[in-house]
């Protein structure tokens, strides 16, 4: 066998190993039951609240604020946390694009600048270290929320390792990238059979190598689907 299909076929045998590896249960399953019964009680306790400091504006702006937070809890997706094993910590946005309670509260109401300045500059802090944003404090006042409601509703999250699916996942998307060069020469190589007549030839060992190749690439985007 020459040496770029051998290379290939190799290639091929990893993506054979990734697709098939077991997945054991999602660690995150009991964490996520807590984070929901404790934003199942924040929004109940925020309701009860007397409001009648409040003008008309802000009221029917908090009453929004809570329908997203009881949507977000009820959908059950939050964020998760691979970066603290020593214990729970909050997280604004995690690495995989997923918003906190109050992240994506304060979003849908007009504040995704904001979302976004914190997840950069200070991702994994509580509310209560925000307590001099005045760009919170803002947001704070127009919906009729004080800093304390918003501490109340953000959760911490268990550390647990990432989920095996989305980490092989991951590892199929890098592999892929990783070869991606090799998938574009062999294409680029598939030249007129007139030039492929000399099998031993070196062009005739790329394109025998972009065969082999083929179910490498096929693998690797059916594995990134899955």
């Amino acid at each position: 066998m020459k040496p770029c299909a051998a290379v290939l076929l190799c290639m091929w045998a990893v993506a054979v190993v990734v697709q098939s590896a077991t997945v054991p249960g999602d660690p995150a399953a009991a964490d996520g039951a807590r984070v929901r019964a404790h934003l199942a009680r924040a929004e109940r306790a925020l309701r009860i609240r007397d409001v009648s400091r409040l003008g008309p504006t802000q009221r029917l702006a908090r009453g929004h604020v809570l329908d997203v937070l009881h949507a977000y809890w009820t959908a059950g997706v939050f964020p998760h946390n691979h970066d603290f094993p020593a214990g729970r910590r909050p997280s604004f946005v995690d690495e995989h694009g997923t918003r906190c309670a109050m992240a994506y509260v304060i979003e849908a109401a007009g504040g995704g600048a904001l979302v976004q300045r914190v997840a950069t500059t200070a991702n994994h802090s509580y509310v209560r270290q925000l307590a001099g944003d005045p760009e919170l404090a803002g947001w704070l006042e127009r919906n009729g929320m004080t800093l304390e409601e918003a501490a109340r509703v953000q959760p911490d999250y268990g550390y647990h390792p990432p989920n095996p699916i989305e980490a092989r996942r991951r590892l199929v998307r890098e592999f892929h990238a990783a070869v991606l060069p090799f998938e574009g020469a062999a294409i680029a190589l598939n030249v007129p059979r007139t030039w492929r007549s000399a099998a031993g030839g070196s062009r005739g060992v790329l394109n025998r190598s972009a065969a082999a190749y083929a179910p490498v690439a096929t693998a690797l985007r059916a594995a990134s689907r899955a």
